[in-house]
């Protein structure tokens, strides 16, 4: 069972006229909201995600801290 601490729609009124709506709930998977009015993030460019693959599927070996000396 999914406990809904909170949970909403809001609408305001903007001197440009146009009515916006936002719903959101709050639970215990944090605040989520949805709207036409909220920003979305742009795409991640393509050389980005080839990048994160990359990196992905070549991790690199992390030596122990603790080994290294330096004198």
């Amino acid at each position: 069972m999914r406990a809904v601490w909170l949970k909403d729609l809001t609408h305001t009124h903007p001197p440009e006229g146009k009515v916006i709506s936002i719903s959101y709930i709050a639970d215990e998977n944090g605040f989520h909201a949805v709207g036409d009015a909220i920003p979305t993030p742009p795409p991640v460019p393509i050389a980005i995600q080839r990048a994160l693959a990359y990196i992905a599927a070549h991790p690199q070996r992390v030596e122990n801290a603790y080994e290294q000396r330096y004198y």
